[in-house]
């Protein structure tokens, strides 16, 4: 997810005036803010490559699915 400032920069949807006072801050800022906010960006990015999200979905499945197990074997009350 994206935090503002931290790995990218945030402005509310549709608003052009916060888009263009974004793209203001942007341009007075630091070169060493804006590569600390796209090294940021890009470990954000990594998190969410189709892989990884994969692999972290079948996990939370299969311990679901476990449960279930465990749940059924005790029975109802």
């Amino acid at each position: 997810y994206i935090v503002d400032g931290v790995n990218g920069w945030l402005f509310e949807a549709g608003s052009h005036l916060e888009l263009a006072k974004k793209i203001k801050y942007v341009l007075k800022i630091d070169e060493h803010e804006i590569e600390l906010v796209a090294s940021n960006a890009l470990i954000t990015a990594n998190r969410y490559n189709a892989k990884d999200v994969s692999k972290r979905l079948a996990d939370k499945l299969i311990k679901l699915q476990s449960l279930k197990k465990d749940c059924c074997l005790w029975g109802p009350g």
